[in-house]
C-alpha cells in the first residue's frame, strides 16, 4: 500500500472515522504526517499502525497535530522505535489520555 496509497484511501469528503487500523501496509513517515492533519481523521479514538518498520521518525507529528489529541488507544507492535520516538510519543496532548498502548 505504502504512503501514497493509503493517503488515495480517503476521498474528497469522507467520513470522520474513529478508528483505523493500518497493519502491515508499508506505511512510512509521510503517512503518519498526513494523518496528523487530515481531516477525515481528526476524531480518532484508536489507531493501530502495528508492523509498519518504516514509521521511525514519524511520530512527532501525530502528537503535535489535532488528529492526535482525542487519541485513547494506539498499537505500534511490530515497529521499531528509538529513544527519540518514544520522548514524541510521551510528549504528545494525546499521553495524557491514552488508556492502551501496544
Amino acid at each position: 500500500l505504502g504512503d501514497a496509497g493509503f493517503q488515495r484511501l480517503f476521498p474528497a469528503r469522507p467520513r470522520r472515522l474513529e478508528a483505523l487500523a493500518a497493519v502491515n501496509c508499508g506505511l512510512g513517515g509521510g503517512a503518519v504526517r498526513w494523518l496528523s492533519w487530515a481531516e477525515p481523521l481528526a476524531g480518532l479514538k484508536a489507531l493501530d499502525l502495528s508492523n509498519n518498520p518504516k514509521l521511525e521518525g514519524a511520530l512527532e507529528p501525530l502528537g503535535r497535530e489535532r488528529t492526535g489529541a482525542g487519541l485513547r488507544s494506539l498499537s505500534l507492535r511490530g515497529c521499531v522505535l528509538a529513544d527519540a520516538a518514544v520522548r514524541h510519543l510521551t510528549a504528545a496532548a494525546f499521553w495524557p489520555t491514552l488508556v492502551e498502548l501496544d
